[in-house]
Formats: C-alpha cells, sequence, structure tokens
C-alpha cells in the first residue's frame, strides 16, 4: 500500500503495507500465547550484532589512535582506582565514556587484557544501535520484521562499527542519540501524562549524558533546552513534563560537570581550548570560509558514507518542518536532528586544528553519530512515500550530496591533491573509491550515489522492501568487513611496537615509573601512560630538567651515528644506562 506522506515521527491510522488498525502509539504488553517470539528473536539479533563485532575487533589489543584511544583510557584508569599518570592529549576531555569502560579494567592485570576486556564491552554497547533503530521505525510505523530487517543493516553500516574498534567514545554515542530522538518524540506525542512525564526525565538524562561523553554533546544540551522552550511556549506537551525534563538535564548536566571537576583535580594539566577554538573559526573573518568549507566536506562525507540512506533522512526531516500538516512531534524532532547535524558539523569544523591533513576537510566521524537516526528515517520514506513523493525525496539528496561535494571540490581542490592522505580518517571514502592510498571526491560520491541508486530501485519499481532489507545488511556487512581487513587491522598493526613492543624491549616491569624525553616516538608519548598500567609515566625535556624524584627508569631518542652514552650526558648520579634499540632510535636508562 502505498502512502503520499512522508515518513515522519507522528502516528498513522493503519499499518504500511497491511492495511490493518495501528492501534495506539504505544500498545499495550502483549499478552498472548507466543507473545515471547519478538523479544526473543530481536535478542537474537542483538546478539549476533555483538558477535559480529567481537569477531572484527578480536584482535585488536592495544591503542592506535593516538591520542584519543589513550586518554580515554588513562581517565578510565583513574576512574578503576589505579593512580594518576600524565593525560596524554593534555587536557581532561569528558569522562562519560571511561567511566562506562572503567569496570573493565578492574579484573585487569595488564594493559593488554584491559583492552581487549574493553573491546569486548564496546562491541555490546555499539549494538545496541539494533535495538534502538528497532523502537524509532516502530514509532514510524513500520511492520516488526521490516523494522528489524532495516535496523540490522543500518547498525551493521561500516561508519557505525568502524569507531567501536577502538577506544572511542564515538562506541556509544550513536546509541544515545537514538534514545535522545525517542525521548524527545514520546515528550511531544498525545498520550497518559505519567508516561510524558518518564518522556521528559529520560530526555534529560539522555541529552545531559551526551555531554558527559563527548563536547559534541553540548550542541545537543543547547538544541534539547531550546525544545523544551519551544515545547513550554507552544503548549505541545504538558507544563509538569517539560519541568521535569528540565531538571532531568539539569541534574545530568551537573553530573557532568561534577565528573569532570573530580577528573581534573586528579591530572595537573590545563583547561581545554576546544571552545575558544570553535569560537575563533566561526567568527573569525580569515577562518570562516575554511570553517564553511569543513561542514560542507564534513556533510558530503556523511552523506556518502550512508549510501545516501542519510541524505534522504535528512531531506524527509526539512520536509517535515516546512510541511503545515506535520505534527507537533514531528515538527520538533526533524528540526532537533536538522539543527543537531549542522551544528556539530559547524562547531567540530571550527574547532579543528589545521592538521594539513585531507580529513580536516571532509570527515565523517564527529556527526557520524547522528548516521543511524537519519538513516533510518531515509528507509522509512523508502518505504512510506509514494513513488512519487521518494523520487523527490531522493532527488534532494542528491543534490545535498553534489552541492556539498562541489563546494569542497571549488574551495579546496589543490589541498585535496596534495595534504596528507591518512586513511584512518577516510575509511568509507577509500572503500567507495576502491583505492587505500589516496582520495578521489567524484569517484566516491559516483559509486555511493549508484549504491543509493540500486536501493531505491527495490522500491520504486516493484516495493520489493525485503529485498532492500536484504541487500542492505548484506553490503554493509561487506563493507564493514572489508573496512576491518583494509583499515583497522593494517592501522593497528602499524603500531604494535610503539604500544606493547617499547615497553616489552625497554624491559619496562610492572612497579617502573617511567620519564620519557619529548623527543622521543610521538606515537610512544601518547601510547604508553596508559601501558605502563600499574606505574605512571611523564614526558619532559631531560636535557634541560632533572627526572622526577619517584622516577625508575628513563627513555632518551638515540639519533644515527650517536654514541649510546652520549644521548644523555647529564645523567644524575645513580643513573646507569641500562639498554639500547639502534633499530628504534632510543636508550634506557636506570636508577642504581
Amino acid at each position: 500500500m502505498d502512502h503520499a506522506e512522508p515518513a515522519g515521527t507522528g502516528t498513522s491510522e493503519t499499518e504500511p503495507e497491511t492495511g490493518r488498525p495501528a492501534g495506539p502509539t504505544h500498545a499495550a504488553p502483549d499478552r498472548r500465547p507466543g507473545a515471547w517470539r519478538w523479544p526473543a528473536v530481536l535478542t537474537a539479533c542483538y546478539l549476533a550484532q555483538v558477535l559480529f563485532r567481537w569477531i572484527l575487533a578480536r584482535d585488536q589489543s592495544f591503542p592506535s589512535v593516538n591520542a584519543d584511544e589513550g586518554t580515554y583510557l588513562v581517565l578510565s584508569r583513574v576512574l578503576a582506582g589505579h593512580s594518576p599518570t600524565e593525560i596524554p592529549v593534555g587536557s581532561v576531555i569528558p569522562g562519560g565514556y571511561p567511566l562506562l569502560i572503567a569496570p573493565m579494567l578492574w579484573p585487569a592485570d595488564d594493559a593488554v587484557t584491559a583492552y581487549r576486556l574493553v573491546m569486548v564491552e564496546n562491541a555490546f554497547l555499539n549494538a545496541l544501535v539494533l535495538p534502538g533503530g528497532y523502537l524509532l521505525l516502530r514509532r514510524l510505523r513500520l511492520p516488526r520484521g521490516l523494522a528489524l530487517a532495516y535496523a540490522s543493516g543500518v547498525a551493521l553500516l561500516a561508519p557505525v562499527v568502524f569507531y567501536s574498534q577502538f577506544a572511542l567514545s564515538d562506541t556509544v554515542l550513536p546509541v544515545l542519540v537514538l534514545l535522545w530522538v525517542l525521548t524527545l518524540h514520546g515528550l511531544v506525542t498525545p498520550g497518559p501524562a505519567r508516561r510524558r512525564l518518564w518522556y521528559g526525565l529520560g530526555l534529560g538524562l539522555v541529552a545531559g549524558a551526551t555531554m558527559a561523553v563527548h563536547d559534541r554533546g553540548g550542541v545537543i544540551v543547547a538544541i534539547t533546552g531550546a525544545a523544551l522552550l519551544l515545547t513550554l511556549l507552544c503548549r505541545w506537551a504538558p507544563w509538569r513534563a517539560v519541568l521535569v525534563a528540565g531538571a532531568g538535564l539539569g541534574v545530568s548536566v551537573l553530573g557532568a560537570e561534577l565528573l569532570q571537576r573530580y577528573l581534573r583535580a586528579r591530572f595537573d594539566v590545563a583547561a581545554s581550548t576546544v571552545g575558544e577554538s570553535v569560537l575563533d573559526g566561526i567568527t573569525d573573518p580569515e577562518l570562516i570560509g575554511r570553517t564553511l568549507t569543513r561542514t560542507a566536506g564534513q556533510i558530503w562525507y556523511f552523506v556518502i558514507s550512508s549510501w545516501g540512506l542519510a541524505g534522504l533522512g535528512v531531506v524527509c526531516c526539512a520536509a517535515l518542518v516546512l510541511r503545515r500538516r506535520s505534527t507537533p512531534a514531528e515538527r520538533l524532532v526533524s528540526l532537533a536532528l536538522l539543527a543537531a547535524l549542522f551544528g556539530i558539523a559547524l562547531a567540530a569544523s571550527a574547532g579543528l586544528p589545521e592538521d594539513h591533513r585531507i580529513d580536516d576537510y571532509v570527515y565523517a566521524r564527529y556527526v557520524s553519530l547522528l548516521l543511524p537516526a537519519l538513516s533510518l528515517i531515509g528507509l522509512a520514506a523508502l518505504h512510506r512515500l509514494s513513488r512519487r513523493g521518494v523520487l523527490w525525496a531522493a532527488a534532494g539528496a542528491v543534490a545535498l550530496t553534489l552541492a556539498c561535494g562541489g563546494a569542497v571540490l571549488l574551495s579546496v581542490r589543490q589541498e585535496l591533491a596534495t595534504e596528507a592522505f591518512v586513511l584512518w580518517g577516510l575509511p568509507d571514502a577509500s572503500l567507495l573509491a576502491d583505492d587505500w592510498d589516496s582520495f578521489h571526491l567524484v569517484d566516491s560520491t559516483v559509486t555511493a550515489l549508484a549504491i543509493f541508486a540500486v536501493l531505491l530501485a527495490t522500491v520504486v519499481f516493484r516495493r520489493y522492501s525485503w529485498l532492500l532489507a536484504a541487500l542492505l545488511v548484506a553490503g554493509a556487512v561487506f563493507a564493514t568487513t572489508v573496512v576491518t581487513l583494509e583499515v583497522t587491522r593494517p592501522w593497528s598493526q602499524a603500531r604494535e611496537w610503539t604500544a606493547t613492543g617499547f615497553a616489552r624491549t625497554a624491559g619496562i616491569g610492572r612497579t617502573d615509573q617511567l620519564a620519557m624525553d619529548r623527543q622521543l616516538n610521538w606515537d610512544v608519548l601518547m601510547v604508553q601512560p596508559f601501558e605502563v598500567y600499574w606505574g605512571r609515566t611523564w614526558t619532559l625535556d631531560l636535557h634541560g630538567s632533572l627526572p622526577p624524584a619517584d622516577a625508575t627508569v628513563a627513555a632518551l631518542p638515540l639519533y644515527g651515528g650517536q654514541a649510546p652514552e652520549a644521548t644523555w650526558p647529564q645523567a644524575p648520579a645513580g643513573w646507569y644506562l641500562s639498554a639500547v634499540d639502534q633499530v628504534h632510535g632510543y636508550t634506557v636508562w636506570r636508577r642504581r
């Protein structure tokens, strides 16, 4: 059965494709015999997603995305009760994700075991995209089987799974966004007052939780505050529910701030300057052009990494905001998602430093937290819109992709050809272009739009919704597996020595306290604060200052042709040359 209305977040009087009454938005629990079957199927599918993620990440045993992973893990080890050490990134970042993974460090006796346990938890956390996506699609009135199939496919997309293969907050952020969307919609959707109170409380707590996990959550918090104010002014929800939501938001934001204060008290580091960088990138006339170009690049990558589905979701949300017949829930949720997408892309683009990398301009990590939600809305549109509506929405998604990609090409074509290519920052674009050594914006765009056209064809011509679901799941499994084999594993393997190899060859013992000269390999400096699991590290200029009184071992760089004894001529009395590594270029000194 064709539907002429765009996919929204409200209710409909009939269930798609069946014509049967859809029932209330929040149906009573099904107490019929066999009612346990769907929860059991959903649980089995969730566990299958967990297993798939664990299989892909089972060989990951040390941090390799520096300095982000090392910083999250160091914060986690302190929250797990270990002694403080230096913090790789140089400032305290939000500690929500380290708090989540801290229990994995309790039973671990060494850094390798701890990291592997974190990868197991990551699999469980990230796979929650499946039940969250299923609930969203059910709210969009898709049949249970199709909702589960579509949610499974989106949960397997490479941009969703890839970041969970590392100790990064991006593991859990997509799940929080799905909860944010569901609770915001539940607050504004008509229903029993008590239920809306619970949705309001959940909304406030989830929004604050995103800020506790990453700075991007600050945008979510600001949007949530504005949404609550608009809801109160327009009387879209009982004032008590809105006040409860505001109270939940205040409590969660306060909790995030208290967590930050606790961590700052444990580390002697300067305050983060991210906020100042964002403000400069938005207000400085010399930087605003760069910021806007990067924003367009992030939106472009966001759309092509989802094979156009997230772009379709963006177009549908824009239509729902403008459509007169949209319900308050449809309009508010759509507006919130659009504000989050463009707000986070703009803030991230403004705050990123100039690293002279291609992914400074085309990067999807910072907006990837919104990819499942908007891709699911796009899939719901393919199922619910009329054929003409699908074509119009698809045209809008293609136009958005071409406009953003074209803006990047016009602005920084030379930079895209000459700046450093870092594969870790461009996995999806590299897969689409079938080139793991260089960046091709046009090729990636063409391939993504071709896949988009194939997905569209399954519903435009014959309405083969199950064929679309099968193609999505199979394509996602293939793409995510290839990205793991071509990007995740080679990236980690290339950094094995700087993580576990350095401590092993340097003879760093369980109780050692390591002082490192600033001129050592940068990756070594970033990862050793976690790898020296029971001790601590310091990074300083050992040629200009004495090692800390608690230090028991020191590492300094060894340059070609240099005598090992000459690496530290100012060595204090009682220190002696312990080990030399000519291959990797460093010397190890110990206190007698």
